[in-house]
């Protein structure tokens, strides 16, 4: 992912322009992974608009946030629309003025970006950012670039996140230049995220409905995940936490087990992406008072920085399409010194009924078949697994492999939710075969009789369990071997 920021050089009776300070000092600490282009361009109208292009056409970006100042605002200050008009009293720094000109003639009098303002002003306002919202850029040169980048993604047919953000002069007081500049850092990680939900979270919220969650409940839970919410429960108490994020809660397995282990004023915040698993995990939390439930996406979670002692994850890190990123964002919200503690399934050979339901399945389609079960065991390399966290900047990561054993009191019900609790049937059913869910499920139920015999039964399962401490404060820079490591893109900027 590429993005593109720009701000403007002094102009005017200006000696200094905070656009170009903040694009400096960002690219200056920039060490993320997403490729950062970033440029100050002149305050002239024809080579500030030919270079917005030629940076577009040259490095096509995802993401482009173009930064100027305006006089009167108390506070960052996000642009809807652009006009297609320069129109204003004071000369470029080439001198020249335009009034009432149109920048490009037959093109629509105005344009509106695509992005959700009120989105990204929500999640800012939740990170403690004030933003305001203008519906145009004005008229002058800050309007024209944002017009012809506009205008390049209408023309082209592509939904591009481009914003024009107007940013306050520089003020006096260092301590309030900072906060300026932490809103437009946070602005472009807000962006991002947005970019990323748009383009790759996976469609498991509305799958994951209907009768989905009850038979997930009644199928799977007591099969393959209590034994591993007892395992997080046991780890989780050792660390004596205050406040516990949980995401990922599915119908609350893990949540109840924290309720019933942890002290009663401990708080617990359950969340999970999809509505109908949370519902289950309500009704079976009702008497909780220390728990709350949220929709939330692991993606982009709405609390504030260093505001839990512990995250929880059961099975959920393999759904997330970018897992660098989502432990980044659990990162942000863990105070120093506070843990991550979550698991993920090991291979279908660790795993042998998710292989056999798999397989079974697969053989009544020649072609496509359903891949549902290729997903949550897909994330099974445990150095892979301690690569993405440290380098979303955990430390002290261990991740452990776990087997356990499955007890299967009804092969009929374990075989109903394996093709009912998650959106399996869903898939068979859009591949349009002659096989119904129906049928789908008793062929399964007959492969685990054959393959773990009739029930009761037990079955294999492993696991793997990592956990990953945030540093325990933000100027510190050495792993547990003393070596130096890089600060972070934003303890450089406001370490």
């Amino acid at each position: 992912m590429t993005i593109l920021l720009t701000g403007f050089e002094p102009f005017g009776v200006h000696k200094t322009n905070p656009s170009r300070d903040i694009v400096e000092a960002v690219a200056a600490a920039w060490d993320e992974p997403q490729e950062l282009i970033t440029r100050v361009l002149p305050v002239d109208y024809e080579a500030a608009g030919k270079t917005v292009l030629d940076l577009i056409a040259q490095h096509d970006p995802d993401i482009v946030l173009m930064l100027g100042l305006a006089d009167s605002a108390p506070r960052p200050r996000f642009e809807r629309v652009a006009l297609n008009l320069d129109d204003a009293s004071i000369a470029d720094n080439a001198g020249v003025t335009r009034q009432g000109t149109l920048i490009r003639d037959g093109a629509p009098l105005a344009l509106k970006t695509t992005l959700d303002l009120s989105a990204l002003e929500e999640q800012l306002s939740a990170l403690g950012h004030a933003v305001d919202i203008s519906n145009h850029a004005g008229a002058y040169i800050c309007n024209h670039i944002y017009f012809e980048a506009l205008l390049h993604f209408e023309t082209a047919g592509l939904a591009t996140p481009c914003l024009f953000v107007h940013v306050p002069p520089n003020p006096a007081d260092p301590a309030q230049a900072n906060q300026h500049l932490r809103s437009l850092v946070h602005m472009t990680e807000a962006l991002l995220k947005q970019k990323q939900s748009e383009e790759t979270t996976m469609p498991e919220a509305p799958q994951f409905s209907g009768a989905i969650p009850e038979n997930y409940e009644e199928g799977l839970v007591p099969v393959i995940f209590i034994p591993y919410a007892d395992d997080l429960t046991v780890r989780a108490v050792k660390l004596k936490p205050d406040t516990v994020l949980e995401l990922a809660a599915g119908t609350g397995v893990v949540t109840r087990a924290l309720h019933k282990a942890l002290p009663a004023s401990t708080s617990i915040t359950a969340t999970d992406l999809s509505d109908g698993m949370l519902a289950v995990a309500r009704s079976k939390a009702a008497d909780a008072k220390n728990v709350s439930f949220e929709v939330v996406d692991a993606m982009s979670i709405p609390k504030g920085e260093d505001t839990f002692d512990l995250l929880v994850a059961q099975f959920g890190v393999m759904f997330v399409p970018d897992k660098v990123a989502s432990y980044r964002e659990a990162l942000r919200v863990l105070k120093p010194g506070g843990t991550y503690l979550f698991n993920a399934w090991d291979s279908w050979e660790g795993n042998p009924w998710a292989s056999v339901a798999h397989r079974t399945v697969e053989a009544f389609f020649p072609g496509e078949a359903p891949g549902f079960y290729k997903v949550p065991f897909h994330y099974h390399d445990p150095d892979e697994i301690k690569r993405d966290l440290e380098a979303a900047g955990f430390t002290d990561v261990t991740v452990e492999r776990v087997k356990k054993q499955g007890a299967v009191a009804s092969n009929d019900v374990l075989a109903n939710a394996a093709i009912f609790g998650n959106p399996l049937a869903d898939e068979i059913r859009a591949l349009g075969t002659d096989l119904t869910p129906e049928q789908a499920r008793d062929a399964v139920r007959d492969a685990f009789t054959a393959a773990f015999g009739p029930s009761p039964t037990t079955i294999p399962l492993s696991a793997f369990v990592a956990t990953a401490r945030k540093p325990a404060a933000k100027n510190s820079n050495s792993n547990r071997k003393g070596k130096t490591k890089k600060k972070g893109f934003f303890a450089r900027l406001f370490g």
